[in-house]
């Protein structure tokens, strides 16, 4: 699920910002598209964790 959401969220954003200039950014201030592209990564860390490092339930 999180690679679909994440790598799929990232394509889908990185389009729109080239073609729209819609570029959404989190309350943090960083791209969205970047931390979807992240997000399978780091849920991968959890994995191999055996769930001992927090689960990032949002991008």
């Amino acid at each position: 699920m999180t690679v679909t959401f994440g790598y799929g969220g990232w394509i889908i954003f990185s389009l729109t910002a080239k073609t729209m200039w819609y570029d959404p950014q989190t309350a943090e201030g960083d791209l969205l598209r970047d931390r979807l592209v992240n997000w399978p990564e780091r849920n991968k860390e959890v994995m191999h964790s055996n769930g001992r490092k927090p689960l990032p339930l949002k991008p």
